[in-house]
C-alpha cells in the first residue's frame, strides 16, 4: 500500500513476525539508520536460497527501505518499533 494512503485506521498491531506488513518506528535506540521516529514503514523479507540457511529466516528476514532509499535490516535492533498487518 502506497505511504499516502496508509492510514492507522486500517491497520491492526500484532507481536507475529510472520504476519507483519508495516512498522513503525516509536524510537530509535541507537544514532543512524536514517529513519523517523513516528513514520510508519513496509515490512519486505528477503528469502535466502542457500543451504547455508536451512532453518533460518523461513518466513524471511525482515527488513525497510529507510529515509535515504536503502536497505536496513537492523531495524528490530536499533529501534524501539511496533509491528501492524492490515485489518
Amino acid at each position: 500500500m502506497p505511504e499516502s494512503q496508509l492510514d492507522l485506521a486500517t491497520l491492526e498491531i500484532t507481536d507475529i513476525e510472520s504476519e507483519a506488513e508495516y512498522v513503525e518506528i516509536v524510537h530509535q535506540l541507537f544514532q543512524g539508520g536514517d529513519v523517523t521516529n513516528g513514520k510508519i514503514y513496509e515490512i519486505r523479507r528477503m528469502y535466502y536460497n542457500s543451504s547455508a540457511y536451512p532453518s533460518n529466516f523461513l518466513d524471511g528476514e525482515l527488513y525497510i527501505v529507510n529515509d535515504v532509499g536503502k536497505d536496513f535490516f537492523g531495524v528490530f535492533n536499533m529501534c524501539k518499533t511496533k509491528m501492524y498487518k492490515i485489518k
